[in-house]
Parts: structure tokens; C-alpha cells; sequence
């Protein structure tokens, strides 16, 4: 096996292990048992990281999008605007049943990196796998403080990833492994202000 095709290998099982529908679910239940312990981690699942997963599976099916990775950007579009509307919707509940403070501040923040993810989607097909992983560890860093700092070492591997098995252009993977993460970041430490 030569190296270039050992490296792409690696990618495809790295895009494959980092996939949105596996890191967004573990990372929400993480920040759930962080705020609150298990009941809020089965919250966390239930409300947060279930309802988009489901919709993509139902989309899949009925075939409305044609992959799990969604490759038009039309799509995409409406897809994480549905997707904000449910994270939004969860971080209000949260809040409506007296979730700790945390896990209301972390849900926010991932919802406003979902919207920068979305507003690079009207330009490109920004890399969903960097920017969704960029905003649970974000989130986590939230949550649980600098302990989750060196998980941020994942987000370029799994960019770097996205392009070389040609899913994405360096610029979209460097936007979805930055700008989203960032929203996040921000937002989370405005809204602890």
C-alpha cells in the first residue's frame, strides 16, 4: 500500500469515526452528565441530539437527500435551518424545566455555532464533520472548562481529513473548523457573562 493511499485510508476512516450522527450525539451526552449527572445526559440525548438525527434518517429515507452527508448545499441549507429551529427549541426547554445553567448555556452555544455553519453554507459546502466537532468541543470547553482544550487537536485532523478524500476544498474544511467553533466559544462565554 503506498503511503498516499494509506493516508487516504486513514482519512476515510477518520471522516467515518467523526461523523456528525457519532460525535454530536456522545458529545451532547457529555456536556449533559457534566451539567447535571445522568438525567440530564439522557436529556441532553432525548431533546438535543436525537430529533436532527431521526429527521436525517426520515429525509434519507423518503429520499429527500440522497446521503447522510448531504451534498448539495440547498439542502444543507434548509436542512440546519430545520436543525437550529430544534436546537433552539431544545435549549428552550431546558431552560422552561429548570436545567442547570450549563447545560442551557451549552445548548445555546451550539445552536449558534449550527448558524454560522448554516450562514457558510449559503456561499459553500462547508465541511459539517470539522464544524460540528469544532462546536462540541467548544461546547465542552464551556461545560467542563480547559480540561476539554486538547480535544481541539481533533478538529484539524478531521478537516485535513474532509480534503483528502476530496469532500471538501481546504477552505471549506478551515471555515468549518474555525468559524463555527468560534461562534460557539463566544456566544458560550457571553452568555455565562
Amino acid at each position: 500500500m503506498t503511503s498516499n493511499a494509506a493516508a487516504r485510508g486513514f482519512a476515510q476512516l477518520t471522516s467515518l469515526l467523526f461523523h456528525p450522527a457519532v460525535t454530536v450525539p456522545v458529545g451532547l451526552v457529555l456536556i449533559g452528565f457534566i451539567a447535571g449527572g445522568w438525567r440530564w445526559a439522557a436529556a441532553s440525548l432525548v431533546f438535543g441530539a436525537l430529533p436532527p438525527c431521526a429527521l436525517a434518517v426520515v429525509l434519507r429515507v423518503a429520499g429527500i437527500i440522497e446521503s447522510f452527508n448531504v451534498p448539495h448545499r440547498g439542502q444543507r441549507v434548509v436542512l440546519l435551518f430545520v436543525v437550529i429551529g430544534m436546537e433552539l427549541a431544545a435549549g428552550l426547554v431546558y431552560w422552561g424545566i429548570g436545567a442547570p445553567q450549563g447545560l442551557v448555556v451549552a445548548q445555546l452555544s451550539m445552536t449558534a455555532g449550527l448558524g454560522a455553519l448554516m450562514l457558510g453554507t449559503f456561499w459553500t459546502k462547508v465541511s459539517a464533520h470539522a464544524g460540528l466537532l469544532g462546536v462540541v468541543v467548544a461546547t465542552l470547553v464551556i461545560e467542563g472548562g480547559p480540561s476539554f482544550l486538547p480535544l481541539f487537536v481533533l478538529v484539524p485532523v478531521v478537516a485535513v481529513a474532509r480534503v483528502l478524500i476530496d469532500a471538501h476544498t481546504p477552505r471549506q474544511a478551515i471555515y468549518g473548523a474555525t468559524v463555527p467553533p468560534l461562534v460557539a466559544l463566544v456566544t458560550g462565554w457571553l452568555l455565562w457573562l
